[in-house]
């Protein structure tokens, strides 16, 4: 046995001991609720099965990843629970929190370990040729969905529509909202209009985003079949887009976060498919493609620039030399075409640059924060409300009614703006981590509310967890198909009764995705796989830039809920002949 295993009677000790300390700290967040005590005897027993068993496991990289994950986890989910139950951290709350994810992250990493060893266990490849499971897979994808297009035919016009249908009527543009996306819908309202139907143009880039979107995700279950996913879970990945509820909605939704899904897909793919396969390192015309195909992404979300260039610089210190210079230069080449083509659509176009305020959300909610808690008592309310005049609307779940107010128009009040921001975060440190955690709560706390209830600002028009709105002042005809299903839909989105199901409510949840890609991570670092590694750092890095956003929502975590299981069905290919042996 390794020095590192400890024995049964210490093992059971310190699991005991650590089990114990993580339940009172659990307690403790939630406010000492004795509303459960079955669960917390329930919870108290689980601890001390897994962390004995965790502390019992020969494997030290498995242990040290997957500890780190568990970890990660208790600390957000401790951090949830404190605010729920107080609204804020408070130095009391961040030591709770870290307590539990002390004492209860080697439980919950076990428990990520027996999820990894069970994806281990049926390892029967898939043996459907390319061509048939990409034909398969499309087919069905569509079929699935079509009962919701029609439904919502020409589509859901909701969220920034509007905006960006006007850009369209008027000729008006801005890069407030992507350039390439107002103009692929523009594209279609004009020919709708020449064929004498806005609706009718409105429905075909409806139906044109569906199949694109349905295209990308049959290549990427294709190249899984190519590649030797197992057969079940190549099945589940199938239903899980065939039946779970966002994809359907999502493809018949208008707003610009479709399409940059379904391309972030095809870009996580094709990273994998270049570091696996180097005949297409060799190829110049897969090169190129690759790069058009990072550069559409990046055109087609403002902040998806940020994230391909911290990419290139996250991979040129750790990757370096495993990636090789054809794999860096695609993906900077992709940033490089992406900015050329962004200035060359804006001079095209005549479009306005849109306004520095969708990169101060956080910091607007920071201020914001402490004026709500403080006001006019501090001396420094009156300098806040005088920069930021929307702090009197604060909402810390949606930096909308903050940000929009900043006055930030000149470089003399931005650098004043940002002088008083920096000059409060050191009054006010714990205030300006609790605004930061309120606005992005629903990408990393897994029991989450507040991502469902986002844009129900108005009383008894609640929007839910996905907007199945329609602008009426856009000219396009409000959907009345299958008013059933519509109805079904609107119980269970819009009034968010799909909460009453575990299995939905999970499969739903945007962090539940967040956790997905860290498993995905470790499991790729625990298995040296740096094809999933670099994909993932990809996917990573443009999740670092949402949690600079205005606020959480399915919309924004779309991409991951497309890419991370792709992942995971690349990981679970030819596990058995790749797998590093246990360290003994």
């Amino acid at each position: 046995m390794s020095n590192h295993v400890l024995s049964s009677r210490r093992a059971a000790a310190l699991s005991g001991c650590c089990a114990l300390l993580a339940l009172y700290a659990a307690v403790w967040l939630t406010g000492f609720s004795t509303s459960y005590r079955f669960g917390w005897c329930l919870l108290l027993g689980l601890l001390c099965f897994a962390g004995y068993r965790f502390w019992r496991e020969p494997d030290l990289r498995l242990k040290r990843g997957f500890g780190l994950w568990g970890a990660l986890f208790m600390l957000a989910l401790g951090l949830g629970m404190r605010m729920d139950a107080a609204g804020q951290t408070g130095a009391s709350g961040l030591i709770g929190s870290f307590c539990l994810a002390a004492c209860a992250g080697p439980a919950a990493g076990y428990a990520a370990i027996g999820v990894y060893r069970a994806l281990s266990r049926f390892t029967r490849p898939m043996t459907l040729q390319t061509g048939r499971a990409f034909c398969l897979s499309l087919g069905l994808v569509l079929l699935c969905w079509l009962p919701v297009l029609i439904s919502f035919f020409p589509g859901i016009a909701a969220y920034d529509m509007d905006f960006q249908m006007y850009q369209v009527a008027s000729g008006d543009y801005s890069t407030h909202h992507p350039l390439l996306h107002t103009l692929f819908l523009g594209m279609f309202c004009q020919l709708g209009e020449a064929l004498g139907s806005l609706t009718l143009g409105y429905g075909m880039h409806t139906l044109a985003q569906a199949l694109l979107l349905a295209a990308s995700i049959a290549y990427a279950l294709a190249w899984l079949a190519r590649i030797g996913c197992p057969r079940w879970l190549w099945m589940v990945l199938l239903a899980f887009f065939c039946l779970s509820p966002q994809h359907a909605i999502m493809a018949s939704s208008g707003t610009k976060d479709i399409l940059f899904a379904a391309t972030m897909l095809a870009v996580t793919v094709e990273l994998c498919r270049l570091l696996l396969e180097p005949r297409r390192r060799l190829c110049r015309w897969v090169l190129v493609g690759d790069a058009a195909l990072i550069a559409i992404a990046c055109m087609l979300r403002n902040n998806a620039v940020y994230s391909f260039a911290l990419l290139v610089v996250v991979s040129f210190l750790f990757f370096r030399r495993r990636l090789g210079k054809r794999v860096l230069a695609a993906v900077l080449s992709g940033v490089v075409l992406a900015q050329a083509g962004l200035i060359g659509l804006q001079a095209a176009t005549g479009a306005t640059d849109g306004s520095v305020r969708e990169l101060l959300s956080i910091p607007c909610q920071q201020l914001a924060r402490v004026y709500d808690r403080y006001g006019l008592t501090i001396p420094d309310g009156y300098e806040i409300i005088e920069v930021l005049p929307g702090a009197e609307n604060y909402s810390p779940s949606r930096a909308d009614f903050t940000k929009s107010s900043a006055r930030v128009t000149t470089s003399d009040r931005l650098i004043r703006f940002l002088k008083l921001w920096a000059r409060e975060a050191l009054h006010h440190p714990v205030e300006y981590l609790d605004a930061f955690l309120d606005n992005t709560r629903g990408f990393w706390y897994v029991n989450d509310l507040s991502f469902a209830t986002t844009y129900d600002e108005v009383e008894g028009s609640p929007v839910g967890c996905m907007s199945l709105g329609h602008h009426d002042s856009i000219g396009v005809e409000a959907p009345w198909l299958l008013p059933g299903l519509r109805a079904l839909w609107r119980q269970l989105f819009t009034l968010n009764g799909y909460q009453r199901f575990p299995v939905l409510w999970t499969l739903m949840h945007p962090a539940f995705y967040t956790w997905l890609l860290a498993f995905v991570l470790v499991w790729a670092w625990y298995r040296r796989d740096r094809e999933a590694l670099f994909a993932g750092f990809g996917l990573a890095c443009y999740l670092l830039s949402l949690l600079m956003g205005p606020c959480a929502l399915i919309r924004y975590q779309y991409y991951l809920m497309l890419a991370a299981p792709v992942l995971l069905g690349y990981l679970s290919a030819g596990l058995r002949s790749r797998m590093p042996q246990a360290r003994q």
